[in-house]
């Protein structure tokens, strides 16, 4: 029997400071979340960790931190393969990437990076194809953005995306992909990351669609507060021409209930007017006919005549989606 075992986790979001929503010193708890991984790898022989972007909260972190976390990501002492999340590029374009911190970790072959093409593992006679699909703009217009090649004598195939994949719809007016959309995928698992509240295990057809959602916890929704992070491990294995895989959550022991981390008073502070806001737009769609106009297109259309800067667009989209995670909106 042959066998290749990979760590699959997600959206990082290495800093020097700490989010606004975090009671506890941030680097430090990515530290030791990074070091348990660390043992994880150790303890289960990992062959190859996965990591589906946001590596970095911002492609021009200090390297001070990019440093410390550099000094991390080496000590696994095991191949490191990650494509590149909208945080880790400028103008959330993958193109930029050669002038990132990501980038300058990918030139020192601290990890290596994955840009819309294949990889191939091979151990005697099992191959593994890895696929990446990192963040652009406009990756979840068309869901044959995610389409890829498998190749030919592939025995098994783990596709890495960084885009806005759900199971159910969500917001109306901003870009995501339904797996409903893939389900006709050539990778036989496909890993998810960008939506930090992640969603279950879905099959259709013959993929697995998953993402065990963000290893940090950015946010002060409810629904970061109750969620724990965790790691996925895949292992394949080919006995006799045949392929079978199993897959594993595992939490992250260092990683504190959300209750104790996480602060909701900025939450309880503003939430009636983020209530207005939401009912505000409900009102208005109900009363007129705003089905191709809504406030995402008002953003994109004002930010060119006003000189918006495209971070400030990023943050205003963010915290909209954010208001309406919190009152469970998502339909607006």
């Amino acid at each position: 029997m042959i066998e290749m075992k990979f760590l699959f986790i997600t959206d990082t979001h290495f800093r020097s400071n700490s989010p606004r929503s975090r009671r506890d010193d941030f680097q430090m708890s990515m530290v030791s979340k990074m070091n348990e991984i660390g043992d994880i790898i150790s303890k289960e022989k990992i062959d190859y960790v996965l990591h589906g972007g946001d590596l970095f909260d911002r492609p021009d972190i200090p390297f001070k931190t990019a440093s410390l976390f550099s000094k991390i990501l080496l000590s696994y002492k095991v191949p490191i393969y990650i494509i590149s999340g909208n945080h880790d590029s400028y103008g959330q374009n993958p193109v930029t990437i050669d002038r990132s911190i990501l980038g300058l970790l990918a030139s020192l072959n601290i990890v290596n990076l994955i840009d819309y093409n294949t990889v191939l593992l091979k151990e005697e006679n099992l191959t593994v194809q890895l696929y990446g699909t990192p963040y652009r703009y406009d990756l979840d217009r068309n869901p044959l953005n995610y389409s890829f090649e498998r190749v030919k004598d592939a025995d098994f195939c783990i596709q890495m995306a960084h885009g806005f994949i759900l199971r159910k719809p969500f917001l109306q007016g901003i870009d995501y992909t339904l797996v409903e959309d893939l389900k006709d995928s050539n990778a036989d698992i496909l890993f998810s990351g960008h939506y930090h509240s992640g969603f279950e295990k879905v099959k259709i057809n013959k993929t697995l669609f998953y993402n065990p959602g963000s290893l940090a916890r950015m946010s002060n929704s409810k629904t970061e507060q109750n969620r724990n992070p965790k790691v996925v491990l895949v292992e394949v294995l080919k006995l006799n021409n045949t392929v079978k895989y199993t897959i594993q959550d595992i939490y992250l022991k260092s990683a504190k209930p959300g209750k104790e981390v996480i602060s909701r008073s900025i939450v309880d502070q503003n939430k009636m007017r983020m209530e207005n806001l939401i009912y505000f737009k409900q009102a208005i769609h109900e009363n007129l006919d705003l089905s191709k106009y809504n406030i995402f297109s008002i953003l994109n259309d004002i930010s060119p005549k006003k000189g918006f800067d495209a971070s400030l667009i990023s943050d205003a989209r963010t915290r909209i989606l954010e208001a309406a995670e919190e009152i469970g909106e998502h339909n607006v």
